[in-house]
């Protein structure tokens, strides 16, 4: 395996290899909020110079894995630079105004990729129109999120934004399943398993509309008698404006319902590294131990964190799935 990391400031008319100064490698993408992330730890030399927004590649074995911008640099008295840069997902952090009509979360992630002047592409473009909104003080990638939100309570489908190297995509988790297996016999070294109702598990959702002929708020209820007989009383909570109607207020209520209704999963695992795995991806458990849990021995599960350490030629990944 061979690393290569390439550094070019502005003042740079080309890229520099910076490799042979790079102790370690990490790069971190998660499913949702946060851009990809590469940490960087070097040493200092006359021969590069790191400055803000000097634009960060790594490749491994020649193939890309990530691009961005450096964001922070820190160095100390042994020499040593530590450089913390992201992808293109940290420039949709920005708040701003919006008053979008009724789109897809595709169409309203090409709307706002485009006039922020980000390179992207709609792998897998969503179907699903959401209601029209306006946004006030809120990020780029939260007004794309509101609606990926939608798609997902209405529609029962998981779009999820990455940077794929340099280029922005909207993808359908359903889309990024591999075939990798990780279990006791293949590439796992370590796990820790946690079952918890004390997150967004909720087995009442209600939904509140402004009546705007009684002046009133109508409240619709789906609930599950059975799970609030174990767990207790469980609520999500939420109002909708009056571009819904009862039918789709009802739909929409069921639907929240059968996605909180049931314990957050979460499982970390440590293992040998595999460069084709980030948050996003699908993949097979293989955890006998786990049975009891609950757990079958071959259980898809979905990538929600992953971070990559590369250190000389040994390459591990930290993975956090989830579980349903």
């Amino acid at each position: 395996m061979k690393a290569t990391v390439l550094m070019q400031s502005a003042t740079m008319s080309r890229p520099v290899d910076i490799s042979q100064f790079c102790s370690s490698i990490e790069w971190t993408t998660e499913l949702f909020d946060q851009p990809g992330k590469l940490s960087l730890s070097c040493v200092e030399d006359s021969g590069y110079r790191v400055d803000e927004g000097a634009k960060i590649a790594v490749l491994i074995d020649g193939d890309g894995l990530f691009t961005g911008r450096v964001f922070k640099r820190e160095r100390d008295e042994s020499r040593q630079i530590k450089i913390t840069a992201y992808d293109q997902l940290r420039y949709l952090q920005y708040k701003d105004f919006a008053n979008l009509s009724a789109m897809t979360s595709s169409e309203i992630f090409e709307k706002i990729c485009s006039e922020q002047g980000l390179t992207y592409k709609v792998v897998h473009p969503s179907a699903y129109k959401t209601a029209a909104r306006v946004h006030d003080g809120k990020s780029y990638y939260e007004m794309i999120a509101d609606a990926l939100d939608d798609t997902l309570a209405n529609n029962i489908q998981l779009f999820f934004l990455r940077d794929n190297f340099g280029v922005l995509e909207h993808v359908n988790a359903e889309k990024m399943i591999t075939n990798l297996i990780i279990g006791e016999k293949s590439l796992l070294t370590g796990y820790t398993y946690e079952s918890s109702i004390d997150g967004e598990t909720a087995n009442v959702v209600k939904i509140s509309q402004e009546n705007e002929t009684t002046q009133k708020r109508d409240v619709y209820i789906a609930q599950d008698s059975d799970t609030i007989a174990k767990w207790g009383k469980l609520q999500y909570f939420e109002t909708v404006d009056e571009k819904y109607n009862y039918a789709q207020i009802v739909a929409r209520a069921q639907a929240m319902l059968y996605i909180h209704n049931r314990p957050e999963r979460t499982l970390k695992l440590s293992c040998v590294g595999d460069r084709r795995i980030r948050a996003g991806n699908g993949l097979t458990l293989a955890l006998a131990a786990l049975r009891d849990e609950g757990l079958p021995y071959l259980k898809s599960a979905l990538v929600s964190s992953c971070t990559h350490k590369f250190e000389g030629d040994k390459h591990t990944m930290d993975l956090t799935m989830l579980i349903v």
